[in-house]
């Protein structure tokens, strides 16, 4: 908040004063009312109207550097249309909203470069377009000072509708940087889940809430409580013709800080969507994606498309060094939402994947079509949909034909498996078992013998006859399986 001290002595209470051809009125309590000038000891000056003593309505403030701010005031907020110059020449020309900028907007910067676009809380959040000296032109939204989404599409991309197995159960794309088809905030949640329209204060007693003349004390906004009939009148000055109601009870300053940064976006830029017809350039074209209307490509714009692209041909050091430069955001998409990370997954580049990861992209961001990057993963691992639908993968073992093939392609009395002492003794037990089973089974078939000793002997011959031949079965299946197993793991096919 500004000094009060005023220059000059006071007026007795309920008298008018003459200052600088403007009227001022003192009211009882001493507070100005009117029309007037204040002056503080470091040399800031205010001209313009006053309520309660504040800085209110339409007025000139002028600081001790230089710098002045010439537009509407609330209460010694900067609250509506404003121009807001420094001595260096930077100024900007827009609205504010409880001191900071708002909505649409226009900065011109000394070297002659200008802005224009959609603010949120002073910084740039939204649609918008850079123009520099020479003529080029950075086009897109913007998340502070890079783009988060450009108008351009970048070679390479990812999408479902080249998948043949995806592109017939595809529905027609909305674009995501649209938003005015429906109301983002009538859906708004707090971040435990429960709607902000139940975040009603029972109480109901705004003054108690954010106490009268609490201005006097604290004009810090982002940390006092926004009762809802005091958000009413602020909207109302702020948007004038094109104020709409808002669904919003609560007492949050800010209630679009819970939301995930794109949603965040989407409905700011619904919410300044009728304000949006009143500026010079086309905000319609960012947001549809469409960039032929404007100049050459900016700086920005440029190595924004490049990091996408080394993203994609997996060149790890040239991702690194655009991202040192600070002037291209990890998360930047373009027109159709493909991202670095997502174009680093298509092609299997792990290291740039772990440096993008690193930077702290969002693993979570979506696409036109609603894909992060895990679903491209799910989607390249099962390119067609209708088999995950109806027929879930099943791992199939080799069949005794495909082992046989691979039986006679190989020379099997050169197989020499190298083994370790682990597996050596492994084995060693297994075939002990084996000559073990071999023996009780030889034994069994001797008491066989024995009990039928007695029969007719034609009997006990065929008999003796069967139980040779079983054995010897059992010996050529037992060598035919230890030979297939050093097969399989000489070769490598996987064991059934």
């Amino acid at each position: 908040m500004l000094p009060s001290t005023c220059g000059g002595a006071a007026e007795p209470a309920g008298a008018a004063a003459q200052s600088s051809g403007n009227r001022v009125t003192l009211a009882a309590d001493g507070g100005r009312e009117g029309l007037g000038v204040q002056e503080w000891p470091d040399g800031s000056r205010y001209e313009g109207g006053f309520v309660d003593g504040l800085k209110h309505g339409k007025g000139r403030y002028t600081g001790r550097n230089g710098e002045y701010y010439e537009g509407s005031f609330f209460k010694d907020y900067k609250h509506g249309d404003g121009l807001w110059c420094w001595p260096t020449g930077h100024r900007f020309t827009g609205r504010f909203y409880l001191n900071r900028k708002e909505g649409y907007g226009q900065e011109i910067f000394p070297n002659g470069d200008t802005f224009q676009g959609l603010y949120y809380r002073d910084q740039r959040f939204g649609p918008g377009v850079a123009t520099y000296s020479d003529g080029r032109q950075d086009v897109g939204l913007w998340l502070g000072h890079r783009l988060l989404k450009l108008c351009t599409s970048v070679e390479e991309s990812f999408s479902l509708s080249d998948m043949t197995g995806y592109s017939s159960f595809l529905q027609p794309s909305v674009c995501a940087a649209s938003a005015e088809s429906q109301s983002f905030l009538s859906g708004l949640h707090t971040k435990d889940g429960t709607n902000l329209k139940q975040y009603i204060d029972l109480l109901g007693d705004e003054s108690f809430i954010l106490p009268p003349g609490m201005e006097h004390y604290s004009t810090n906004g982002d940390h006092l409580p926004l009762p809802p009939g005091r958000r009413r009148v602020l909207d109302q000055l702020f948007y004038g013709e094109h104020w709409e109601p808002d669904p919003y009870q609560g007492y949050e300053r800010d209630p679009l800080s819970t939301l995930p940064l794109q949603a965040r976006m989407q409905a700011h830029i619904h919410k300044h969507r009728l304000m949006a017809k009143n500026v010079d350039w086309d905000v319609a074209a960012v947001l549809s994606m469409n960039r032929e209307v404007f100049g050459p490509k900016g700086p920005v714009e440029v190595q924004s498309e490049l990091f996408i692209q080394h993203s994609s041909r997996g060149q790890y050091w040239d991702v690194s060094r655009i991202f040192q430069t600070r002037i291209v955001h990890p998360d930047v998409a373009n027109s159709q939402g493909h991202t670095a990370l997502i174009a680093a997954t298509v092609n299997c580049h792990d290291d740039v994947i772990h440096l993008l990861l690193d930077m702290g992209v969002d693993i979570n961001k979506l696409n036109s079509e609603g894909m992060s990057a895990l679903a491209v993963c799910q989607v390249l691992l099962y390119p067609s949909l209708h088999n995950i639908l109806t027929k879930p993968p099943v791992m199939m073992s080799p069949s005794l034909s495909e082992i046989n093939s691979v039986l006679s392609e190989l020379d099997l009395t050169s197989l020499t498996p190298v083994l370790n002492d682990t597996e050596r003794i492994k084995l060693e037990e297994v075939d002990e078992q084996a000559e073990d089973g071999e023996a009780r089974r030889d034994q069994d078939a001797a008491d066989v013998e024995h009990s039928i000793q007695n029969k007719d002997e034609d009997m006990t011959q065929k008999q003796s006859a069967d139980s040779t031949s079983l054995l010897s079965s059992f010996n050529a299946t037992k060598n035919f399986l230890q030979c297939s197993s050093e097969v399989l793991n000489h070769t490598g096919l996987p064991l059934s």
